[in-house]
């Protein structure tokens, strides 16, 4: 191989990561319009939705929220608005979200010493 081509190798753009996650009530109903916000690494520095610039997004008719197009890097998640008659949880734990170079996208939650028999309310589920 040329060196051209050795330097375009090392200089290729990583690859960006996406997920969704689903949330649900207690008996596995999809529930619509929860509010989340994603934060850089920092955990005080929203990332805005591109497309409407708001700093919440929105779970669909289905309980489902799509995330794409993250860089590699470490992001939390947090619940920020219940629906009528829910109340986001006192300890609302952050979901940790890391993006690799490769496109490959882990959760886990946070505080597990507080909460280790509880799974993050926000499952991954592609």
């Amino acid at each position: 191989s040329s060196a051209a081509s050795d330097v375009y190798k090392r200089q290729a753009k990583p690859s960006t990561g996406k997920f969704k996650i689903k949330k649900v009530n207690e008996n596995g109903d999809p529930l619509e319009n929860v509010g989340f916000s994603l934060y850089q690494s920092d955990r005080k520095t929203i990332i805005r939705s591109k497309d409407s610039k708001d700093e919440e997004y929105f779970t669909n008719d289905k309980g489902y929220l799509y995330f794409s197009n993250l860089d590699p890097g470490t992001y939390y998640l947090k619940e920020t608005k219940a629906l009528s008659g829910y109340k986001i949880k006192d300890n609302n734990p952050w979901t940790k979200i890391v993006v690799s170079s490769d496109g490959k996208v882990t959760l886990s939650p946070l505080d597990l010493k507080e909460n280790e028999d509880k799974k993050p309310d926000c499952t991954k589920v592609t």
